[in-house]
């Protein structure tokens, strides 16, 4: 991703992430002005377009950025346009979902354990099946 649009979008996350921790403690009553000093601090280096994209899809209740996954928007589950998971890929730009307007970022892929254990398929105690009974007419029973 280029360098720019990803500290664009990581601070964009992580400003939504800031945001929520400071409506919980709202809500628990706590003291918030450490968290209202980050948020302010982060709004300060995110491009005025992106805040107010962010600010617009907040104030209505929702996320403001979403992971790509399998071409799919997880926000709006709606099936991507064609150039924008390459584009994202490329990291060119910060692209946004046509259908829900979230911002659209790929996750790292998670490290697979190496040790983990392979899943064996349980033990059936199952009965082989029967084999199929002919249906012989009686004209070719008398037949024979």
């Amino acid at each position: 991703m280029n360098e720019p649009t990803g500290k664009t979008l990581k601070r964009i996350v992580e400003l939504h992430s800031l945001e929520d921790i400071l409506n919980t403690f709202s809500q628990q009553k706590v003291k918030t002005s450490e968290v209202t000093a980050q948020i302010e601090a982060l709004r300060a280096q995110i491009p005025a377009k992106m805040l107010r994209q962010h600010d617009h899809l907040r104030l209505r209740g929702k996320r403001s950025v979403a992971e790509v996954r399998n071409g799919v928007c997880s926000g709006c589950h709606m099936q991507l346009a064609t150039g924008v998971l390459p584009a994202l890929l490329r990291g060119a730009a910060l692209q946004t979902c046509d259908h829900c307007g979230r911002l659209l970022y790929i996750a790292p892929p998670s490290p697979q354990p190496t040790d983990a254990p392979l899943v064996q398929p349980p033990a059936t105690d199952a009965k082989p099946a029967k084999p199929a009974k002919s249906r012989a007419r009686k004209k070719d029973l008398v037949a024979a």
